[in-house]
């Protein structure tokens, strides 16, 4: 079952809430075909406290995790529509 946990820094939640930004993911992902759509799960991570390049600057990073069974093309393709979503 494919997960995709999206790590951010809490001041992203101030351009888009959490729920939007599970919505759109979970629809980009969705649309890929790559996976049941009862199956994928999305969820958000705010953090108060973190340090880029040791200053705080704003970050949003997905992990997906997910089975075997995609290939490398598919998961760059996947990769490269989650980005462009999010940007």
């Amino acid at each position: 079952m494919p997960h995709f946990i999206i790590d951010c820094s809490q001041s992203i939640l101030a351009y888009h809430d959490e729920d939007t930004i599970n919505e759109q993911i979970y629809h980009t992902v969705n649309a890929s075909g790559l996976f049941a759509e009862h199956e994928i799960k999305v969820r958000v991570n705010p953090y108060n406290r973190y340090l880029v390049g040791n200053k705080q600057h704003e970050f949003i990073h997905v992990f997906g995790h997910i089975m075997e069974g995609r290939t490398t093309a598919q998961k760059a393709e996947l990769s490269k529509v989650i980005v462009t979503k999010l940007t």
